[in-house]
């Protein structure tokens, strides 16, 4: 908890919660006061008294009494840009930065706690700051509110932490405090994380990585990592999440070079699916050949024309029918009982039974 923090602060005072000297090796005990527009923290009445936790308020836009820990990476900030061949002022009068880098024009920030990130950063560009980094620490990262890791992730920042340089390969990493302990500072290390992806070209993916300062800053100041608004970053367990983050122009370049390539890939897919698409509606509709078994009224009218036609032309061997006869048989019927005349086309037994269909119906 911290008393410049606002919601901090104001729990604290509320509630009237004991808390303890920031300072490690200091046994305080501190109680939250506020008074007009200033707040700090005071000895507790009756106990053991330091100086160490008083703050005065936060002016608009933020502020306050820089702690030892913020002195500390201050100075490391600078001292990094100058080995990396920069000029670098601290606290520029100009800009208000903790660090500024008049040849690339940025303003270096460490923050510690929760201020108007976008009010400070756009008070830096009118002073003459084109861009500012804001360099947030990892462990306050981890506690602080929704909203504060918002905006690390949707404004150029990075987290930094102080590490041990003995580290070997695979070992886990651990955390120093060299402003409390100045013998730790031969061994203490800065590494930027949280927005700051490498690149893996055979599967096109960004993830994240512990990267050491100097080598992030040297690429920053130089041109050659920019910050990305939006980059599809791999998590653990194959989560893809987007959000803005210090992306090598190269890097950047080929993921970019990749999605055109699968874009023009999609697009000639949906292409060839169109033109097909076309060519089968363009196509001459063929239509089936109906037969006899597929149509039950014509299969009915067959067997009644093929019945017919057997009845009407029933002849004995012995006997022949010429055309243009009447066969009359004189046995199974009287005179007065023949029809009348009617000749019997011939043609009828040798056409094919679609047209003889036809000439039945015209007989109905």
């Amino acid at each position: 908890m911290s008393v410049l923090d606002p919601d901090d602060f104001k729990l604290i005072h509320l509630q009237k919660i004991n808390i303890r000297c920031p300072r490690r090796s200091c046994p305080t005990m501190l109680v939250a006061v506020k008074r007009g527009p200033t707040r700090f923290l005071r000895s507790k009445p009756g106990g053991a008294s330091c100086s160490h936790g008083v703050v005065p308020a936060i002016p608009p836009g933020g502020g306050g009494i820089e702690s030892d820990e913020h002195l500390w990476f201050k100075g490391r900030l600078a001292t990094i840009c100058r080995l990396l061949g920069y000029e670098a002022v601290i606290e520029d009068p100009r800009t208000k930065a903790d660090v500024y880098v008049p040849d690339a024009k940025t303003a270096l920030e460490y923050q510690r706690w929760s201020t108007e990130f976008g009010t400070r950063t756009f008070a830096r560009k009118l002073a003459g700051a084109t861009s500012t980094i804001w360099f947030v620490p990892e462990a306050w990262s981890r506690t602080a509110t929704k909203k504060v890791r918002s905006e690390v992730y949707s404004r150029p920042a990075a987290l930094i932490g102080a590490y041990d340089n003995r580290r070997k390969r695979g070992e886990p990493w651990t955390s120093l405090r060299p402003w409390e302990n100045e013998e730790l500072n031969r061994y203490a290390r800065l590494y930027v994380s949280g927005t700051v992806v490498n690149y893996k070209h055979e599967a096109d993916e960004f993830f994240t990585a512990r990267t050491d300062l100097m080598q992030f800053l040297r690429d920053v100041l130089a041109g050659t990592r920019v910050w990305i608004a939006s980059v599809p970053v791999q998590k653990y367990g194959g989560f893809e999440t987007a959000g803005g983050a210090w992306v090598r122009k190269t890097d950047w370049e080929r993921h970019q070079s990749a999605e055109r390539a699968r874009q023009e890939l999609w697009l000639r897919r949906q292409d060839e699916l169109r033109r097909r698409s076309e060519a089968l509606d363009a196509a001459p509709t063929v239509e089936p050949e109906t037969t006899v078994d597929q149509h039950p009224a014509l299969a009915e009218g067959a067997e009644e024309i093929e019945h017919q036609v057997a009845s009407d032309t029933q002849v004995a061997p012995s006997q022949s029918v010429p055309p243009g006869v009447v066969r009359i048989d004189p046995v199974s019927a009287s005179a007065a009982e023949l029809p009348a005349t009617e000749t019997i086309t011939p043609s009828l037994r040798r056409e094919p039974w679609w047209k003889r269909l036809a000439w039945w119906r015209g007989r109905l």
